[in-house]
């Protein structure tokens, strides 16, 4: 917390706040395609064309591939502990309902700031379910309102993601 200062008083040095650096290593990927003068001449449909952009998706869902498999595999991490925890406060067990839900919403709220007890008031902004989970997210954060009226509908300000290779129905995830 930041101390009083008197009227007309100077504001006080304080230490630089101390930082937690977190590496990963995606590593090299990728893949070479050789093309032939006889290739790009008899490609009547456009397959050569198409390569660059093929690739490039290719690469979007390797990249995408190594971030979700994080939070899907929870892999021990700089501190040699698990990113997801009890003791981190950031683990749940339970299959995805509205009690899970609201569980994994509050223990967001309570994460700590890096160094401090106090709350960093984080929000949760998007739920990672497999495609199996989708329906049942949104039941859980869509809701007719009371009046049944086609333009009224109440949401939770929480994104839902589809997670197209998960596929067990026990991996969902809540971040910020």
């Amino acid at each position: 917390d930041l101390p009083a200062v008197a009227e007309g008083a100077d504001y006080l040095d304080t230490d630089t706040p101390s930082d937690e650096e977190v590496i990963f290593s995606a590593g090299k990927r990728g893949r070479l395609v050789k093309v032939t003068m006889e290739a790009i001449r008899n490609d009547d449909v456009g397959f050569i064309r198409r390569l660059p952009g093929k690739l490039a998706e290719a690469g979007k869902r390797t990249l995408a591939k190594f971030i979700l498999d994080i939070i899907r595999t929870n892999p021990n991490i700089h501190d040699r502990s698990p990113l997801f925890s009890v003791g981190r406060g950031n683990l749940g067990s339970s299959p995805l309902s509205a009690v899970a839900l609201a569980a994994g919403r509050l223990a967001i709220t309570k994460q700590r700031e890096f160094g401090t007890d106090d709350p960093m008031w984080a929000k949760a902004r998007y739920l990672l379910v497999p495609q199996e989970l989708e329906e049942l997210a949104y039941n859980l954060l869509f809701n007719r309102g009371p009046n049944q009226d086609k333009s009224f509908l109440q949401h939770q300000d929480i994104e839902i993601l589809p997670v197209w290779y998960w596929n067990d129905v026990n991996d969902w995830a809540l971040t910020v």
